[in-house]
């Protein structure tokens, strides 16, 4: 996680400690590199020896140098200025709408083994406040040049910490999107056609989807529905406000008339899906003979299941990795496009993660580590 803000120091350990930072960042010193001898150093920025240490001292707590004994020191393996990868969360867990999105990204983000040499620190904005601890926390870290770059997860972008942040930065965005910066967007409409492909061909018609309250996407939906010749009625299809509980909804459904009930499900969004099927639970329907589910799921992190369902949704470790990608991408001076389109996959179709650095696309989907 970010590191607290130090004390500002001496001019001369502030000089040294500036230049010799500034010289692993833009390449004059590469990975791996012997740095010059400190009695010469020393002459270079005529300095003492224990100014000349307090920033080799400091330079290794931030993880740009690393000194093997009588041999010298060295400039990192994998300095964080390559290596280290912000992802930045709008709040803190618990406060505000802290969604399964969020915690499925923060599990990756916890519990992920090191591999690749890419490490990933935690970041709250504290609400888009600058002045917050969260977002001075951020910013020193940036001014130290610690990051290779952001990735923003949902509206952590979408806030006054977006101006605050150096241009040069690489940043890149999880839907929603953001002007001038690169975002990867989980496609929401391929859940529903990989949903309504797998009802089709069970053999299943009249279908109830459950919502979170978009009314800008009801007409995409209905139309895609009709696609595939669904048959949806007005109160089958609930769209739900924030904190909304769909249990006492689905439970109304088991209870309408055979001929008048819907033969499949469709819960679009994991925030919804626990509380649904304790309410069908509760109304004594027979999941999947009466009724077929199809829910959806952040992976490798899908809700807790009380009732078979056919998982549907999008792997949280490529879009991290291919994330991590696209900022190294902008980082070497490449072009990158402006979306990046993941599509849903059924469960069976997820890549295991010791296979999946083979994938076509050659995207990058191994493991990362949590640092600090």
């Amino acid at each position: 996680m970010a590191t607290t803000s130090r004390t500002r120091l001496a001019p001369k350990l502030e000089s040294v400690l500036e230049d010799l930072r500034s010289r692993i960042v833009r390449g004059e010193y590469l990975p791996g590199e012997r740095l010059p001898i400190r009695s010469e150093l020393e002459g270079i920025y005529d300095v003492s020896w224990a100014t000349l240490q307090k920033a080799f001292d400091m330079l290794r707590e931030d993880g740009f140098v690393e000194t093997r004994g009588r041999h010298g020191t060295f400039v990192a393996g994998h300095p964080p200025h390559l290596s280290e990868y912000g992802l930045v969360f709008p709040h803190r867990p618990g406060e505000g709408n802290w969604t399964r999105f969020y915690a499925t990204m923060l599990s990756l983000g916890l519990d992920a083994p090191q591999s690749e040499g890419r490490r990933l620190s935690l970041y709250y904005t504290g609400y888009g406040d600058p002045s917050s601890r969260d977002c001075r926390d951020l910013l020193k870290d940036v001014e130290r040049h610690r990051l290779a770059g952001l990735i923003l997860c949902g509206i952590a972008g979408q806030s006054g910490v977006l101006a605050a942040l150096p241009p040069w930065l690489p940043k890149v965005a999880i839907a929603p999107n953001m002007p001038n910066i690169p975002a990867v967007d989980p496609d929401h409409w391929s859940f529903w056609h990989k949903a309504l492909a797998y009802l089709r061909a069970r053999g299943r018609r009249r279908v109830a989807c459950f919502s979170y309250a978009q009314p800008e996407f009801a007409a995409k939906r209905m139309q895609i529905l009709a696609e595939y010749g669904m048959e949806v009625r007005p109160y089958w299809t609930l769209l739900f406000e924030g904190g909304q509980s769909p249990g006492t909804t689905a439970h109304l459904l088991t209870r309408l008339p055979k001929d008048d009930r819907p033969e499949a499900l469709i819960v679009s969004d994991d925030n919804l899906v626990e509380s649904t099927m304790t309410g069908l639970v509760a109304g004594g329907i027979r999941v999947p003979d009466e009724m077929e589910l199809v829910v959806h799921c952040n992976f490798p992190n899908p809700p807790p299941a009380i009732l078979p369902a056919k998982r549907i949704g999008f792997d949280c470790r490529q879009l991290l990795h291919t994330c991590c990608e696209l900022v190294d991408q902008q980082r070497r001076g490449e072009t990158v496009p402006g979306q990046t389109v993941m599509s849903a996959v059924y469960e069976e179709e997820l890549t295991p993660v010791e296979t999946s650095n083979r994938a076509a696309d050659n995207r990058q989907h191994g493991s990362m580590s949590l640092s600090r």
